[in-house]
């Protein structure tokens, strides 16, 4: 038969068990974001690349390039001031 300090080793032990298994990892579940489903042919010469390219800011001429911080465009596409500073 087992004494008193016994006893309580083996009743904390047991308590300390359940207590652990409580907490056991949990399930998230999220909807996936940031993919792209792309379907191609069979046999085919598909090409296939990451769509992460953003459109087009501008799209026309150059007048001039003065120097390295300074590009003069041939029409006026109503930047604000520095928006790609």
């Amino acid at each position: 038969m087992m004494n008193t300090p016994q006893k309580l080793i083996a009743l904390l032990s047991g308590a300390a068990l359940l207590s652990v298994s409580s907490l056991a990892a949990q399930t998230a579940t999220t909807a996936p974001v940031g993919y792209v489903t792309v379907t191609v042919e069979a046999n085919s010469d598909a090409v296939v690349s990451a769509v992460m390219a953003r459109p087009a800011s501008y799209v026309g001429t150059i007048a001039s390039i003065d120097d390295a911080d300074t590009i003069t465009l041939s029409a006026t596409p109503g930047f604000t001031p520095d928006e790609f500073a």
